[in-house]
């Protein structure tokens, strides 16, 4: 009897060293893989095999405050019972962001070539419909979009904002363009669409073309109207450049040395010089990198993604953004030349800074040939603030301007909030 136990015991233990084996065989090749759609493939089967959602489990976690790839910054969700939107709240977007971004890029990796251009009215028909939306702060290119969902895509168009929506005839790619309204036919998996919409519970939120009230009708109809009193959490604001320990290690992070070569400028900058490149700092925190040539900040390759990459990565060895994010919010190439926009974010909300976006670099092929950074950082305290609701807000904004909140950054130590009028 106990000889026939032992053996089970023994039978139990292989059976659990061969599942362990295979496991680890699997995770080694993502791993050595190193390709995000591979990775991200290899988590699909399993979180299929574990009985999740197939979008749920897609993304390496980008939680972390700093620097990240452009991200939606509202996304909102539509099912037969009313819709749920995610906006202003860093934490939740995140969340809504994980759980929705997969299934936008399977309809990015599967959407046909050929798109058709729609009204606006047709477009707001189809957003009515059971889908999902996502939201930009700013206009993207689509294969620079897909490449950060580990996907790829044929489409070339550059988008604000995106949707995947369900029609009677099947599933639809919607994509606000400069140029107006695109809609391209896609495939995605139906019961899996059927569950991630049934997890969501409706909260009573809308856009502006789904309202009525008279003041809403100036907004772009595309804004996102919540229910009830909107609340922000109030924060402090620093200058990390004032610190010596800081800036030593910034302009030693940007390639300089920080002890030779230096002087001050005319205008009270510290400048400092390597080759052909020249670095200006001042006590407020304003850098500027000036180089005349191929300067040794390059990115693996003249193309976008990895212009974008390099960006990001450089910014977030040089800043110290405290409960902020850096978010790309612009992307522009002519030619050979990029321009790359970078703003503070904070609680899911743009800081608006008085000398405008918080970096520009400019590229010329694979080099950084210019950059002009605000350095600051920014701490949440233990403090709200409601704003001025929604409604007497709308009447107050610009024509056609998208109702969002800010916070404003005037260089002191606090913030102030505010519905964002620019």
């Amino acid at each position: 009897m106990q000889t026939r136990a032992a053996e089970i015991i023994k039978n139990i233990l292989l059976a659990l060293l061969a599942v362990t084996a295979v496991w680890l065989a699997v995770l080694a090749y993502s791993g050595y893989n190193g390709q995000e759609s591979e990775q991200r493939g290899v988590r699909t089967r399993f979180s299929e095999l574990l009985g999740q959602t197939r979008y749920h489990v897609v993304f390496q976690d980008q939680s972390n405050a700093g620097p990240v790839a452009a991200r939606p910054v509202r996304i909102s969700v539509n099912t037969a019972f009313g819709r749920m939107s995610v906006q202003r709240n860093a934490e939740a977007l995140d969340e809504a962001y994980e759980r929705f971004g997969g299934l936008l890029g399977e309809a990015m990796e599967r959407a046909e070539v050929q798109s058709e251009h729609i009204s606006a009215q047709t477009l707001f028909e189809t957003l009515g419909r059971p889908g999902v939306y996502y939201a930009y702060d700013g206009t993207f290119q689509l294969p620079l979009l897909a490449r950060w969902l580990g996907v790829s895509t044929s489409l070339t168009f550059s988008a604000q904002s995106m949707a995947v929506a369900r029609e009677s005839d099947g599933f639809y790619l919607l994509l606000v363009t400069p140029n107006g309204a695109e809609r391209v036919r896609t495939e995605v998996d139906e019961n899996a669409f059927r569950t991630l919409l049934g997890q969501s519970r409706p909260d009573g939120s809308a856009f502006a073309f789904e309202r009525t009230e008279a003041s809403v009708g100036r907004l772009d109809p595309l804004s996102l109207l919540s229910l009830g009193t909107v609340a922000m959490p109030t924060a402090d604001a620093e200058n990390p450049a004032a610190g010596k320990e800081y800036t030593t290690a910034l302009v030693e992070q940007m390639g300089f040395n920080p002890y030779v070569g230096s002087y001050t400028t005319a205008d009270g900058r510290t400048a400092y010089e390597e080759g052909t490149s020249t670095l200006y700092l001042d006590d407020r925190g304003s850098l500027v990198l000036q180089s005349t040539s191929s300067g040794s900040l390059r990115a693996e390759s003249g193309e976008l993604w990895a212009q974008v990459e390099y960006a990001r990565n450089l910014l977030e060895r040089i800043t110290e953004t405290g409960d902020a994010r850096l978010y790309l919010t612009g992307a522009e190439t002519k030619g050979d030349e990029t321009v790359l926009t970078f703003d503070y974010y904070l609680s899911g909300a743009r800081i608006r800074l008085s000398a405008g976006a918080a970096a520009v670099i400019r590229f010329s092929g694979s080099t950084v040939q210019r950059m002009e950074l605000t350095l600051r950082s920014y701490w949440l305290n233990d403090g709200t603030e409601a704003l001025l609701p929604e409604i007497q807000a709308a009447a107050i904004e610009r024509m056609g301007a998208n109702l969002t909140v800010c916070y404003v950054d005037a260089g002191g130590d606090s913030l102030s909030l505010g519905w964002d009028l620019n």
